[in-house]
Parts: C-alpha cells; structure tokens; sequence
C-alpha cells in the first residue's frame, strides 16, 4: 500500500486524545455515604459491568473514526502486479498492409497480442480501420507503459515526422524493427501562376532528404488544363496528376523613414529584393520619407523606421522599438502582424543573416503552399536515434496497477459515526 498525502499519517497522534480522556475520566469517583448497601450489591454490578463494555465500545470507536479520517486524508492506494501478456506486437497502421506482417498474423505465438501502433493500441481484427494517420513514436511509447506486457516488438518505418518532442525515458522492454517500403519520390506539388505563365515546384524526396526544384511546365513534356481556375492537370502518357495553383499577386513594401534612419532604410530594401527575387515573387518596393497623410491601402507590408509612432496599417508592419534585452531582431508583439525593430541596424545584422532570415518568416511568402501542397516527406530516422531511454530498475515500480481506497473507506466511517453517536446518548440515558 502506498499514500499519495503520506505527511497526513502525522494525524495518527490525534488517537492518543480519546485515550487519555478515558483514562483522566476513570479517576472522577464520587463517595456517596448510604447505610447499608446489601440490597444493592448485585444491582451494582451488574450495572457497572454495562457501562464499562460501553465506554470500551464507545473508546474503539472513536479510534476507528479517527484512524479513518486519517486515512481519508492520506489518500492510501492498493498496488499489486498485474498479470502480463508475455509478448505484444505492435505494428504501424500504414504497414498493416505490408506482405511481410499479413504472414506475421498466421505466425502469432500463443498468448501474444497484435495492435496497432496508435492512440489507445486498439487490436488488429478484421474490418480494423488502419487510415489513422501517421503515429507520434515517443508519445506512444509513454504510453506503452500501461500495456500490460513483458516485452513489445515494434514495427515501424521510422520516419523523421513522426517523431516529435524529447526523447522519452521508459521502463518497456521494446525492440523496435524498421521496414522500409518507401520509394523514393519524384512529384510536382503546386503551381505558381503569374500573368498566365505557369511555373511548377515538385518535391524530390527518399529517406535521407528532401529537396525542391522550380521546374518550368515545359520541362516536364506534359500537357497543361486548368481546373475551375484554382487547380492545373499535367497530362502524360504514363498518367496525369492534378497539382493545386497559387496565385502570385505582387507584394508592395513600403519603406518609410526619417533621416536618422536613412542607413536602416537602404538595409531593409536590400533585404526585401533578395528575398523577393530569390523567391521569384512579383513585388514592388519603394522608399520614402515618413509622411502621416500618405495612401498605403494598396500596400501589403510597411516598414516605418522613425522614432514617433507610425500610421495605423491593417497589413503587415514593421516599426522601430529599442529593446536592449529583446532576444530577435525583429520581435513580434502582441497585434498580429505587428512587428519590432529592436536595435539600429549594423553590417553585424546583415553579415549574420539575422535581418533577411527574419524578414522572410514575416513575410511568409509559402504560406498558400504549406496550407494546400501535399508533401510527402519518407525521410528515415537511424534505429539508434529512434529508441527510447531505458531506465532498468524502475520498471516493477510502474508496471504496477494502483487501485484507490477511498471511497470504501467512506462506507465504513459514516456508519461508525452514527452509531458511536447512538451510543454516546444511550450511555448518557
């Protein structure tokens, strides 16, 4: 047994106050002179018999109360060791399929289990949904810990996306098995479109890394058709795929400054067209002096580098805010799209690539791209960066099953309450 409040068994010293008002009470004697006490003898003693079983009772259960308001306290929890399935297989949904682990069914030794390797573990029968997306490893081999098992075999892929947060430290006997049924990919993803020129981005991935080409639609030999204006169909004599279009509207940056930041400006704008031509994005850029009255409604990022607050901008800004203990260069505030320049630019800022590296998250130029492009990342992840930490000597202690106590102790003080309480007033009758 084990106690979630164990600091609350300090109350068990509250058991010595009913016993020491037993024993004070036992002195008060009362001398009460009569003549003769022959006709109530017997009467006596009896009667005092009577009365000292009900102090005994009403002393136990006092205790008995006591002792469990302090249990009640401190929480006890009853552990044993639960009895375990020898041996536990769990295979990825995406695999189930795979030729090698159909035989794996058929093969089964007897007390074994087969799940699946996603939330819950559900078991492997037929008519099981297997399209449950693609597992988080370690978080599931958290909670492992709750298979009741000797040890897990583990058939995964390993993929680098499924492996998210800390390595995890567990107590499971695991071995993990990587099958690599993945071939390597060579596909158009989207399509950029600017003044009904076409321009297509395919990803070419195996499983040690993925990269992206800009490929023009005449490069591929493929006839183009578009769909309903927001998709585009390349035709081929080995199939046809059907790639989503991104429309390519020119971004306006607007650079407003004062003189004392006229050097800031020149940084800014030069960062602006690298990014934007190496991105091919059409954009235009201008600079200026900072004036209030200026008409920015066509205008789609504003960088206001002067030290009086700039005009209210719906789009995406940038002003000049010192924060000698600011972490970014360009920290963004609590209005989205609101953004802080925390220092005066140097060739320090533009040497490092702080200044271009953090200009072009704020301008997210692929954010269409991620929200509708279906990429298909099959990099690997080493065995022996895949398994988890084994901690030895922990796992009896959380392969236990804990089981409250609590509640039964309720049933038992409410009843032990009502009749102390029936027998305290009897006594005084």
């Amino acid at each position: 047994m084990i106690f979630q409040n164990p600091t609350y068994l300090w109350g068990f010293l509250a058991l010595t106050i009913p016993l020491a008002i037993h024993f004070l009470n036992r002195g008060e004697v009362k001398v009460i002179k009569v003549g003769s006490i022959k006709l109530l003898k017997e009467y006596e003693t009896a009667r005092t018999k009577n009365i000292r079983l009900n102090e005994y009772v009403l002393l136990a259960l006092r205790l008995l109360a006591l002792t469990l308001v302090v249990l009640l306290m401190a929480q006890p929890q009853i552990t044993h060791n639960p009895s375990n399935t020898p041996l536990t297989f769990l295979i990825e949904p995406s695999l189930a399929t795979h030729d090698m682990l159909k035989s794996l069914r058929d093969k089964i030794p007897d007390g074994a289990d087969l799940k699946l390797l996603s939330d819950g573990f559900p078991e492997i029968e037929e008519g099981t949904d297997i399209n449950m997306g693609k597992p988080n490893y370690w978080q599931l081999m958290q909670d492992m810990e709750k298979i009741p098992t000797d040890s897990i075999v583990i058939f995964a892929k390993g993929l680098i996306e499924s492996v998210k947060g800390m390595r995890p430290k567990t107590t499971i006997n695991s071995n993990w098995i990587l099958v690599d049924d993945l071939a390597s990919v060579d596909k158009p993803i989207v399509a950029f479109v600017d003044k009904d020129k076409y321009q297509l981005i395919t990803q070419v991935s195996d499983e040690r890394v993925t990269s992206f080409k800009v490929l023009p639609p005449a490069a591929m030999g493929d006839n183009l058709k578009t769909i309903g204006g927001d998709s585009l169909r390349l035709v081929s004599q080995e199939k046809s795929r059907v790639v989503p279009i991104v429309q390519r509207d020119t971004i306006k940056v607007a650079i407003m400054f004062e003189k004392a930041f006229e050097k800031e400006s020149h940084y800014f704008e030069a960062a602006c067209k690298a990014i934007l031509r190496y991105s091919e994005w059409p954009s235009s850029i201008y600079r200026l002096e900072a004036q209030a009255n200026l008409d920015l409604s066509d205008t789609n990022v504003l960088i206001w580098l002067a030290h009086n607050e700039g005009p209210k901008f719906e789009g995406v800004q940038i002003s000049y805010d010192l924060d000698e203990v600011a972490n970014k260069l360009l920290k963004p505030t609590a209005v989205k799209g609101k953004y802080h320049l925390t220092e005066r630019l140097g060739l320090n800022a533009i040497e490092d690539g702080r200044l271009v590296s953090e200009l072009e998250d704020i301008l997210n130029l692929d954010f269409k791209v991620e929200e509708i492009a279906n990429f298909d990342d099959i990099r690997l992840l080493p065995k022996a960066e895949l398994i988890p930490v084994y901690i030895a000597d922990a796992r009896n202690q959380f392969k236990k099953e804990v089981k409250d106590v609590p509640d039964w102790l309720w049933f038992l003080l409410v009843p032990v309450l009502v009749t102390e309480r029936l027998l305290a007033k009897h006594r005084k009758q």
